[in-house]
């Protein structure tokens, strides 16, 4: 079986064959394909370009013939006909079958032998070459690619547009290809033909060292061919190989010797790591009692040591809240003077706001007496005015009756009729503002009786507040004393705290101290019983070696 796999193996002759040729041909088929497309992209450049210089001649033509024929349209169509065929034949002398077309607002021509038709052209192409004015683009009709390049004619109110299949643009490029394909073929098998003569004569020299190593594996070490070989390297190899070939001769012949010795110092090498490793082993079991004493006794100083730390960080913190419960109480006692006295301040101006309120209730309520006066003295002007006016009318009537010598009496009587209605009508307006005044009297009298009411509660609270003030502050001085007293028992505690962690600092040190020690003779019994194992290792492997070099001896 296994010579059957070694027989199915690639030989280095076919592989570096192998890989030159797939060398060679990635590189042609990189060339060709590179130059192929940059043959298509320069050919379907050159195409659009000749498409669009054709449709700008088409537009310089037609705006020359209309300026020939501006009234007669039937001529312009016959000559612009004419010049289309004209296009389409030069087009069909450079191996190219042209489709003319004239896109309308409303139809779609095909111009061909002088004559224009309608086009089949369908309604997804019409619409993309209105939509971009002038341009190229590909597209699918009739069941093949072709290039469609257009612009905008005025003089023909439509887009000139001129087609052209892509197929027949590809034709020099496709005979590029063709060449490229030949061209690497034919020089694919010339390079097989010529690289498998190179290589073959290079490996040969190769394949007879190969046979010699064979020998060599077989064990044979003597009389070692000379290979021939116009390469450097390959009878360099060969050099090398009969110098390695001597050499194993002389090793060979050296480990049979000290196979000898080796076997000899093996036996006595045993015995003394026999003795050694029990001697060790008593030791390092009381190394082990010993040193989990010391563990255990280390495990309990640690756990009193974090109790002590405990209580010393909670010595602290009960220090520093004494302490910010002292400042917080010297704040609160502050603001309970500053409360109290604000209170008491503020009882004295409610009472004597109080007072104020009462003294303009008292105001006001004479004040609307003294309106109501008024009112009454106004009434008694407006009927003093009725019985003027009343006694003025009498003496103009009585001046009538006078004749001649009433005239003077009946002026005064008139003047004093006037001086009476104006009397009234002054008696009138005061008694209105008499009124309003009494109104306003009134609203003022109801909101101080309430702010009378309002101030007398605030009063009563605020004197309620003020003896409450007080006897906060009496029992804030009583915590006052007492958290005074707590913090001078917390310092006198913190103060022993020192002297109880320095004798646990030296208890620890001490035991820090055994236990290093004991630690360090530990390592060093370990490292002598790992010495020990690795010298028991190296002579296990000693007469291991010396058991294979005898069999490899013989």
């Amino acid at each position: 079986m296994l010579e059957d796999i070694k027989k199915k193996e690639i030989s280095f002759q076919m592989r570096l064959l192998v890989v030159i040729s797939m060398l060679f041909l990635f590189t042609i088929a990189v060339v060709g394909t590179i130059s192929y497309i940059k043959a298509k992209d320069s050919q379907l450049s050159l195409v659009n370009e000749r498409l669009e210089r054709e449709v700008f001649i088409m537009r310089e033509m037609a705006r020359n013939l209309k300026y020939a024929f501006v009234n007669d349209e039937d001529q312009f169509t016959k000559q612009l006909l004419h010049s289309v065929e004209d296009q389409r034949i030069k087009l069909m002398q450079d191996n190219y079958s042209p489709k003319l077309f004239l896109i309308g607002n409303d139809e779609s021509l095909q111009m061909e032998k002088r004559v224009a038709q309608q086009a089949n052209l369908n309604q997804n192409i019409v619409g993309k070459i209105k939509g971009e004015g002038n341009s190229s683009f590909f597209a699918k009709w009739q069941g093949k690619q072709w290039l469609f390049s257009f612009g905008t004619v005025q003089e023909l109110q439509g887009i000139y547009v001129i087609a052209i299949p892509k197929s027949e643009l590809m034709e020099s490029a496709n005979e590029l290809a063709k060449y490229f394909l030949t061209a690497g073929i034919v020089s694919i098998v010339l390079m097989l033909i010529f690289v498998s003569f190179i290589i073959r004569k290079m490996t040969l020299p190769l394949t007879k060292l190969r046979s010699e190593m064979k020998k060599a594996r077989d064990g044979s070490f003597g009389n070692v061919e000379t290979i021939n070989s116009s390469i450097p390297e390959v009878r360099s190899l060969n050099k090398s190989f009969q110098m390695l070939m001597d050499k194993i001769s002389e090793l060979f012949q050296n480990i049979q010797d000290a196979i000898t010795q080796l076997t000899d110092t093996s036996d006595e090498l045993a015995v003394s790591s026999e003795e050694l490793s029990a001697t060790q082993e008593v030791m390092r079991t009381d190394l082990h009692k010993v040193m989990n004493s010391a563990e255990k006794t280390q495990g309990t100083f640690k756990q009193y040591e974090e109790i002590f730390y405990r209580l010393k960080n909670l010595m602290v913190l009960l220090k520093n809240e004494f302490e910010e419960m002292k400042h917080k109480q010297q704040k609160m006692n502050h603001s309970v003077k500053s409360g109290s006295s604000d209170v008491v301040s503020i009882v004295g101006a409610l009472e004597e706001f109080y007072d104020g309120v009462l003294l303009m209730t008292n105001k006001i309520s004479e004040f609307q007496l003294h309106t109501n006066n008024i009112r009454k003295a106004g009434t008694m002007i407006q009927d003093l005015s009725e019985r003027t006016k009343l006694l003025a009318l009498n003496a103009t009537i009585e001046a009538a009756r006078a004749g001649e010598h009433g005239k003077g009496f009946a002026v005064v009587a008139e003047e004093v009729r006037k001086l009476a209605e104006n009397s009234r009508s002054a008696a009138i307006e005061i008694e209105q503002k008499v009124v309003d005044t009494v109104h306003i009297g009134n609203f003022f009298s109801d909101q101080f009786l309430t702010l009378k009411d309002e101030l007398s509660g605030q009063l009563k609270i605020a004197q309620t507040s003020s003896s409450t003030f007080s006897t906060l502050a009496n029992e804030i001085k009583e915590v006052d004393m007492h958290i005074n007293r707590s913090t001078s028992e917390v310092i006198k505690a913190e103060s022993v705290i020192p002297e109880l962690e320095s004798a646990f600092q030296h208890f620890y040190a001490h035991i820090e101290e055994t236990l290093s020690s004991l630690q360090q003779l530990f390592e060093s019994s370990e490292i002598q019983q790992k010495s020990m194992e690795e010298t028991e290792d190296m002579r296990t492997q000693l007469v291991a070696i010396s058991q294979s070099l005898a069999s490899i001896g013989k």
